[in-house]
């Protein structure tokens, strides 16, 4: 068991932490994400460098595009690519 989970050895297990959590240089000016359905965790967990840093993000969503407080979506293109800035 891997914090409750089950680990089978035909998969792998990949460790993950807020992009807040990490020691990056900032201020952050643009933030490309591509992360296969995860964007709505990556937006939650780099709460703070949005609040703070007021990045453009740019963000590849085959889903539905985030809904970002405080940010405006300015560009879809047909490639599922979504260029958000701030307000």
């Amino acid at each position: 068991l891997l914090d409750g989970v089950v680990v089978r050895p035909d998969v792998r297990y990949i460790p993950v932490c807020p992009l807040d959590g990490l020691s990056i240089p900032r201020p952050a000016h643009l933030v490309k994400i591509d992360v296969e359905g995860w964007e709505h965790e990556v937006v939650t967990g780099m709460a703070s460098i949005i609040a703070h840093d007021r990045p453009i993000l740019l963000i590849e969503a085959w889903s539905t595009p985030v809904e970002i407080a405080g940010y405006s979506r300015i560009l879809a293109t047909n490639t599922c690519d979504y260029l958000y800035r701030p307000l």
